[in-house]
């Protein structure tokens, strides 16, 4: 029985030669590292400023709001260039972030919990966006390849 092989087999090398590939990747990369350390470290910084149940209640008001605003800050991207977001929501979660860090153990638990809560909010269209963003530059035989590494990214 003959096989016939319409079109040659893709893989992850033609992904990362795609246009623009690699600010993507980057971005993406960088854009997660910090929404996986985020909980820790808003424990660690909770209990620094006063105990581990403060750091509890600062990390799930994270993670709530980073949560609960996704698809209402989709249909705001869909008014907005989706690069136009992006540049605005990652740099005001950096300094969010950094404010954070350099005032966590001066300020209130109130504060803490509101500022961690802003960090997530902030930038909870941000995932969606980067893959709708690959998806968009990336030939439609190479999607599932692109997506597939996209998981790969941390």
């Amino acid at each position: 029985m003959d096989v016939e092989v319409s079109a040659p087999p893709t893989g992850y090398r033609q992904v990362v030669r795609v246009r623009g590939w690699r600010p993507w990747g980057l971005t993406t990369l960088l854009s997660r590292v910090p929404d996986a350390m985020a909980p820790l470290a808003l424990v660690l910084l909770g209990h620094q400023a006063g105990s581990f149940t403060v750091g509890g209640l600062a990390s799930g008001a994270h993670a709530i709001t980073e949560a609960a605003p996704a698809p209402w800050l989709a249909a705001l991207v869909d008014r907005w260039a989706a690069h136009r977001y992006l540049r605005v929501a990652l740099t005001a979660r950096t300094a969010l972030y950094a404010l954070l860090a350099a005032t966590a153990t001066m300020m209130p638990v109130l504060a803490l919990v509101v500022l961690a809560a802003a960090a997530g909010g902030v930038g909870a269209g941000v995932p969606g966006q980067l893959r709708a963003l690959l998806a968009r530059s990336v030939p439609r035989p190479l999607l599932h390849q692109a997506m597939s590494l996209d998981t790969t990214l941390l």
